[in-house]
């Protein structure tokens, strides 16, 4: 039997259902991707004003991705706390280990993180990663058990096998303010899915006034928000956008 629940915003309080036999396909994730913009003291700062917010909400899966340094610091303050939030990595290394200097190997996230972020559009600009990168950096997650989220620009990006989640980020949307509205978001996302068992969630320029439209879109499983997630305040104020919606 279904158990009713709260998440509860700023005093507020947001319907949700817990029941452990949700199934995961009707899951719905938000991530919230720091990106290079916090210290490990920001980064408990906001834990501590976003995390007493929240109840168990079985169908949603609320996930923060940190820096790699403040990774540790995160995920303790998360278990301590007994917040409702899953910890994720921002990237990870194609390799597994070895003299690679300065890189963050998937053997050493595995009691950090439940999720890795792979492919970003910055990542894949800047840093150079190719399809090729990103295939190794999904086959490692998978070997290690962590859940690999693959984001992907268009069609031409190639979506590894093993791949149970994918962000569709169109590059024009990154960083602008300017959104793809839900409609085309939700159809774009459903010709990049391979088959019924992979969620597509959707990033760029996610916002309180847009959210919950890309929620409730049956063809988006979650959103990955950027900058709009680096201030607490912030993001509670879409999570009360969703409960109004």
């Amino acid at each position: 039997m279904y158990q009713k629940q709260t998440l509860k915003v700023n005093s507020r309080h947001i319907s949700g259902i817990n029941d452990s036999k949700i199934h995961v396909m009707d899951k719905k994730y938000i991530i919230a991707n720091w990106k290079c913009t916090k210290t490990i003291q920001d980064c408990l700062l906001w834990v501590d004003k976003v995390g007493p917010q929240l109840t168990t909400r079985g169908d949603t899966e609320i996930i923060v991705c940190p820096p790699f340094v403040a990774l540790d610091a995160v995920r303790r303050r998360i278990a301590d706390e007994g917040y409702v939030l899953k910890v994720g990595a921002q990237t990870v290394s194609s390799f597994e280990k070895g003299a690679y200097t300065g890189e963050v190997s998937v053997m050493m996230l595995t009691d950090l993180v439940d999720y890795v972020l792979i492919g970003h559009s910055e990542r894949r600009s800047l840093m150079h990663e190719t399809n090729q990168d990103i295939a190794k950096q999904v086959e490692l997650c998978v070997r290690y058990y962590l859940e690999p989220i693959v984001l992907v620009r268009s069609e031409d990006d190639t979506i590894p096998a093993g791949v149970k989640i994918i962000a569709w980020e169109p590059v024009s949307a990154i960083g602008t303010g300017k959104a793809i509205d839900a409609e085309t978001a939700g159809e774009i996302i459903e010709k990049l899915l391979h088959n019924g068992q992979v969620r597509g969630l959707y990033g760029g320029s996610v916002n309180q006034s847009n959210i919950a439209s890309f929620i409730q879109n049956p063809n988006i499983a979650g959103v990955l928000i950027g900058s709009a997630s680096y201030e607490s305040s912030t993001f509670l104020e879409m999570l009360h956008a969703l409960r109004s919606s």
